[in-house]
């Protein structure tokens, strides 16, 4: 007996720890736990139903309760396949005609009682299989197939391989039910079945964790374009037109020009809505002079604008360096009755790309800022995208009355990283 407690530890111990994995999983949908509960449930009575038969085996005699274990085994394996295929079929009236193989399954295992056409048991408590022994393999071969088959159909997809599992999963338990079959010994199939729902098990935890995640990029992508939209400001937009009204009459080919260059800020602004992918700093530093020339009508001399640009050739996420800009421009320099100087460089270094903004406006604390200033949640924005995005980072130092500076860094490999996704 040693040898079969010995055999059947380990599925045991997976299926106690499949409990506790369920009762802790959050991915899983309720109906396909309980269904799960069900599996690991006849699953431990599958194997308890070995050890009995097993041991009524080395008896000199053959018992009733040793056909009552037998019939039990061939019953409950295609049982198991069938809850399994539950958690995939959606529709009725399928699952009601597998359900009726099952039981004439039962039906056909419980004629051992009275007849040797499932198996028998010699005077000398041997046991062999008679013509319809191989039912329950062969049911439980199909209710494979049509798992395989269902599960691929739900759940795979081009951008994930792990319906590999259910094949080998599958592959496992029909190599076990011929084994079992040929050499009538249960145990074989009775340990390889738990350990087969498993693997199972953790293919369907794979798509519902992959499917969250996608739902929690799309929620992701949700509040980008709310963060866009935001980019908008309403007093920017009223200084702006009020600015171009006084154009009008003051210098009409100026007003022109401005009303052209607010169209280009407003269009790219909404083309950054559906734009999930990095964009070249070229077209960023682009948008962001576009912002500068029209805020440049609004303050003239008070507003000086420094570039010190080395390097263009990468990319990062869009809406990045303007909203930097922007905030330096209303917090800084706005702030000072004398205006100042914003400077925007870009530099190359061995491992990422950096781009410095300054000004020499009023500066703040930086210790509360992120906490309690809420006219710099754009700083926060920024710095989520940059993590989310391409794994960027945004550093931010300030001293009160002396100006602000942010370093963005774009990691060299975020373009690798972009190409995979």
């Amino acid at each position: 007996m040693l040898d079969f407690f010995v055999e059947c530890f380990l599925p045991i111990v997976l299926i106690i720890g499949g409990y506790f994995i369920l009762s802790l999983d959050t991915h899983v949908a309720r109906n396909s736990k309980d269904l799960f509960f069900a599996i690991f449930t006849l699953s431990l009575a599958i194997i308890g139903a070995g050890y009995g038969e097993t041991f009524f085996a080395r008896l000199d005699f053959p018992t009733f309760e040793r056909i009552l274990l037998n019939v039990v085994c061939l019953s409950l394996r295609p049982i198991i396949i069938l809850l399994f295929i539950r958690l995939v079929v959606k529709k009725t009236h399928i699952y009601l005609a597998l359900i009726s193989l099952a039981v004439v399954n039962v039906v056909i295992n419980s004629t051992a009682f009275f007849n040797g056409f499932v198996f028998s048991i010699d005077a000398r408590n041997k046991l062999g299989y008679g013509p319809l022994g191989y039912f329950s393999t062969v049911l439980s071969a199909v209710y494979l197939i049509i798992l395989i088959a269902l599960s691929f159909r739900r759940f795979n997809s081009k951008k994930s391989h792990s319906g590999i599992l259910v094949i080998y999963a599958a592959a496992v338990v029909l190599i076990a039910g011929v084994i079992n079959t040929a050499i009538a010994n249960n145990t074989v199939a009775n340990s390889v079945i738990p350990a087969a729902a498993i693997l199972y098990y953790f293919y369907l935890h794979i798509h519902y964790v992959n499917k969250t995640f996608l739902e929690q990029e799309e929620r992701l992508k949700l509040q980008q374009i709310a963060l866009h939209v935001s980019q908008l400001q309403p007093h920017f937009l009223y200084n702006t037109l009020n600015t171009i009204y006084f154009l009008c009459d003051k210098d009409p080919e100026k007003a022109q020009e401005a009303i052209s260059r607010f169209s280009d800020y407003l269009r790219q602004n909404l083309d950054s809505l559906t734009n999930s992918e990095l964009i070249p700093f070229s077209a960023e530093l682009e948008h962001t002079d576009t912002y500068l020339w029209i805020e440049k009508l609004r303050f003239e001399e008070r507003l000086e604008i420094i570039y010190d640009v080395q390097c263009t050739n990468f990319k990062l996420p869009v809406l990045t360096l303007q909203p930097i800009v922007e905030n330096a421009v209303k917090h800084g320099i706005c702030a000072q009755e004398d205006g100042g100087s914003i400077t925007i460089s870009s530099a190359e270094t061995p491992d990422s790309y950096e781009i410095t903004v300054t000004d020499n406006g009023v500066g703040f604390d930086t210790s509360a800022e992120l906490s309690t200033d809420k006219s710099h949640n754009g700083i926060k924005n920024v710095k989520n995208r940059l993590e989310g995005t391409c794994g960027g980072t945004i550093e931010i130092t300030s001293v009160p009355g002396e100006g602000t500076k942010a370093v963005i860094r774009i990691p060299k490999d975020s373009g690798k990283k972009e190409q995979k996704k």
